[in-house]
């Protein structure tokens, strides 16, 4: 019995430019390091966000306001003091 490769179409692999190939290397690069990460929970929770005043309207871009004036205001002290 021989062996038969249902592959209708077989993949090509078509060398890139220098360039092309440099970028493609930065972008792997990037992927891994913690900054990459940074990013990604920045843009979930801006699109997070974005969903619920879509959902929820008014409401939803005041209360994430009031949830960080106890924040801010810790922060203001620190900054006050000196730390």
């Amino acid at each position: 019995m021989t062996s038969v490769s249902t592959d209708t179409f077989p993949t090509r692999r078509f060398p890139l430019p220098e360039g092309l190939r440099a970028a493609v290397q930065g972008i792997r690069a990037f992927c891994g390091t913690p900054a990459f990460w940074t990013v990604c929970a920045i843009v979930l929770a801006v699109a997070v966000w974005g969903a619920a005043i879509a959902v929820f309207g008014y409401p939803a871009i005041i209360l994430p306001a009031l949830a960080l004036v106890p924040t801010m205001f810790t922060v203001l002290l620190l900054i006050t003091v000196g730390k």
